[in-house]
């Protein structure tokens, strides 16, 4: 299934605490359950992630489920031409 703007969102929020954790793609992978493809993906914007990953890579980074939403908002009002 294609990404929506807000899964793509969400992978751009995953890749950049990863970068800012210094933490490799393969334990992330881990993390979560699927291949380092996989998250790539994810990161992309390519995927959207199940609520289980997400869950699952709040609880990896120890964030708050709301971390992964934070400034959609903004997102979403500067490109009304994409949606979900």
């Amino acid at each position: 299934m294609p990404a929506g703007a807000l899964d793509a969102y969400i992978g751009q929020r995953l890749l950049s605490l990863r970068i800012e954790r210094s933490e490799p793609a393969s334990r992330i992978a881990v993390a979560l359950g699927v291949s380092t493809e996989k998250l790539h993906e994810f990161e992309s914007g390519g995927s959207g992630m199940s609520a289980t990953q997400l869950f699952d890579a709040c609880m990896h980074f120890r964030v708050s489920i709301t971390y992964f939403f934070e400034g959609y908002e903004n997102v979403k009002a500067s490109h009304p031409e994409r949606s979900d």
